[in-house]
């Protein structure tokens, strides 16, 4: 189990090195982005840059989903389903949480409220393997 458990964090180790510049570069070219591949008939600069904000805080949360589908596997292989699926509801749970306070109270938008549910369901999983 040892093994297991340094071949896991190996893999994180490799998919923060993957995902953290990717999410650095996203968030810093998000507008850019945004406005070359759409802004032009019906998209103007206001909704280039609205989109970048929204592509912004997708890049947050691009690291969590990303160590969530390794996670995943790692139940998988050590024959623990039920894990994932309860972290599922529960992220389901978290989703109707968050998308409900981020639209509705703070006004900001769903993108918002994708990134703290996915760091949260990658932190409970990682506080479930063994």
């Amino acid at each position: 189990m040892t093994g297991f458990r340094t071949e896991l964090a190996r893999a994180l180790r490799l998919m923060f090195l993957l995902t953290v510049p990717s999410t650095i570069g996203l968030m810093m070219l998000a507008e850019p982005i945004i406005s070359v591949l759409y802004q032009h008939g019906r998209f103007d600069a206001f909704e280039a840059a609205q989109a970048g904000g929204a592509l912004r805080f997708y890049a947050i949360g691009l690291a969590g989903y990303a160590a969530l589908k390794v996670l995943v596997n790692a139940f998988y292989a050590l024959d623990r389903r039920k894990t994932p699926m309860v972290v599922s509801f529960l992220a389901v749970a978290l989703n109707l949480l968050f998308n409900w306070v981020f639209t509705f109270r703070l006004h900001w938008g769903i993108a918002d409220s994708r990134s703290p549910r996915d760091a949260l369901r990658r932190a409970i999983s990682w506080c479930s393997t063994p």
